[in-house]
């Protein structure tokens, strides 16, 4: 008993020390034991579940093993009571068979019947001759003794115990017709019809062209777009829309524009491009191939974005990858907060610096102006002076003259009086210039007019409609990242503007689609209702109207500007 109590002590202090332990650890670490404990529970109940059917199992073949041996006894038994019969003339009655009616056989002599069990019949005290019988009585001659029958006795099928379920009906199976595969018209390059603007519409939709007013025509944007798709699915990637491509494009099967391994195109080197941008790859890396270094690159991407880690560049990874709320590398992170504080210490001294040109530049304008002082003052006292002597010499004058003789005549010399001293116009104060980025925003887009789209492009002579936009700021000065529309559209440091009537010259234009809420194409506003930007319908910058449909689908602008 003691033994007992001290092993139940020991096992206490064990678990205790576990919860303690367990009590220790971080939330993370406790998660982690108690899914481990969870799944260790699972394994035992799920090993005792195996345990207990194998018991069943076995238990349920020893039944069966002994039914078989008990059936074996009987049979064994009713052929040595026939092999009894043919020796004493005794049978066995086959009206209770031994194996199926469960009861002992019952045997019948000569004269009366018997069940084993059962007492024997009056007088009949098991000898081969009755007790007592009477002299007088003639002796009855015995029965003749059947002869025992060899021939085998069908055994009567057991009948089961619940009534057969009914046959099935054989139901003679619906001949369904195949759907039809339907068959669509060729489309490629050049060509004009309503399937096209169709065909522009579900590559928007699907992410292969950029949002834009679909057109009727099939231009090499939407070339384009076709071969990415046919990339993504693994068909001939000729830019022709066969009755193979729109079949898949038009059914539910078809997926959604993503980059995974093996992919090669101008939208690859954008993706890698931003990849170097936000450090997750180096620029000796960029070569137009999805494979393992970019992909191990986008990984890492995901993982320090929180996103899920899969290497492929799906709608997920390539909204955040090109907006601004993207992570940089840590190491990237680090460089640009090591040239921030490089930049700042720059700035202090530079502002240092300029406050002390500024002072030097005061203090001589101080001097100047009181040399100057000094002079005008000195002047001023001349002057003074001049017209004190001036005045005096007339007074002299005008006394020596003033009792003329008779007959002489005097001729009185006029003293000319000093003209006063123009004081010095003051000048204007410079006004405020406009900001001179504006106008070079709106001539670079106007220099680009007719350049050719093309998804990923960012100049200088290929261009989609983020892309655009990125190079034209370039060119104004503007630096910053490389963004998609949707990351433009959310950039809090540039003013928004939610009204259409509120727009001026230089404003950036944010647009969705009838079918997609989601902002997927911006342009440049240059005024009088006008904007210029990438067109994935047109296929080339253009410069147009702002439409009812643009009007319609308007979200927001943003001011990059001072005002």
């Amino acid at each position: 008993m003691d033994t007992l109590k001290a092993i139940l002590n020991q096992i206490l202090l064990f678990f205790d020390a576990i919860g303690e332990r367990f009590r220790r650890l971080p939330a993370r670490g406790r998660r982690r034991v108690f899914f481990l404990a969870l799944i260790f529970l699972l394994l035992v109940v799920l090993l005792s579940i195996l345990c207990i059917s194998s018991c069943h199992r076995e238990d349920a073949e020893t039944v069966a093993e002994a039914v078989t041996l008990n059936a074996r006894t009987r049979v064994r038994g009713t052929v040595e009571a026939q092999d009894a019969e043919e020796e004493s003339g005794v049978r066995v009655s086959s009206d209770a068979h031994p194996i199926y009616s469960g009861s002992d056989p019952v045997v019948e002599t000569s004269h009366a019947t018997w069940a084993p069990g059962q007492s024997e019949p009056e007088g009949e005290p098991g000898n081969d001759e009755p007790e007592d019988e009477p002299e007088d009585e003639p002796e009855a001659e015995p029965e003749p003794t059947p002869e025992p029958s060899f021939e085998p006795e069908e055994e009567p099928t057991p009948e089961p115990s619940e009534e057969p379920e009914d046959e099935p009906v054989e139901e003679t199976p619906e001949i369904v017709e195949p759907e039809e595969t339907p068959q669509y018209a060729q489309l490629k390059k050049h060509d004009k019809s309503d399937a096209v603007t169709t065909l522009q519409y579900r590559l928007m939709e699907l992410g292969y062209l950029d949002i834009d007013e679909p057109t009727n025509y099939f231009g090499s944007s939407t070339e384009s777009a076709l071969i990415l798709f046919q990339r993504q699915h693994d068909l001939k990637q000729d830019g022709v829309a066969g009755n193979e491509t729109q079949i898949i494009l038009y059914s539910d099967a078809a997926q959604h524009y993503m980059l995974k391994e093996g992919a090669e195109g101008q939208d690859v080197k954008a993706l890698q491009e931003q990849l170097v941008d936000l450090g997750y790859l180096s620029a000796s890396d960029v070569d137009r191939i999805y494979g393992p270094v970019t992909i191990a690159a986008v990984e890492a991407f995901q993982k320090r974005n929180g996103l899920h880690v899969d290497g492929l560049a799906g709608e997920k990874t390539l909204e955040l990858l090109y907006s601004d709320q993207a992570k940089m590398s840590r190491e990237m992170q680090k460089k640009m907060e090591a040239e921030a504080a490089a930049e700042k210490k720059a700035a202090e001294e530079a502002a240092k610096k300029q406050a002390a040109e500024e002072a030097a530049r005061k203090k001589a304008e101080e001097e100047a102006a009181k040399k100057k002082a000094a002079e005008e003052a000195a002047k001023k006292k001349a002057e003074e002076e001049a017209k004190k002597k001036a005045e005096a010499e007339a007074k002299k004058k005008k006394k020596a003259t003033a009792t003329p003789k008779k007959g002489s005549k005097t001729t009185a010399k006029k003293t000319a009086t000093p003209k006063p001293t123009p004081k010095p116009t003051p000048k204007p104060s410079p006004t405020p210039k406009k900001d001179t980025r504006i106008e070079k925003f709106i001539n670079a887009a106007n220099s680009k007019l007719g350049c050719e789209y093309v998804l990923g492009a960012k100049g200088p002579n290929k261009f989609d409609c983020s892309g655009f936009v990125y190079y034209c700021l370039r060119q104004a000065g503007v630096s910053g990242q490389r963004l998609n529309a949707a990351g433009y559209s959310l950039k809090s440091s540039w003013k928004k503007i939610e009204s259409i009537n509120s727009l001026k010259k230089g404003d950036i234009l944010f647009f969705r689609s009838d079918t997609n809420k989601s902002v997927n194409h911006c342009g440049i506003y240059v005024g009088g209702g006008s904007m210029i930007d990438a067109s994935s319908g047109n296929g080339k910058v253009v410069k147009r109207a702002l439409s009812a449909y643009w009007k319609r689908n308007f979200v927001c602008a943003r001011r990059p500007w001072n005002e």
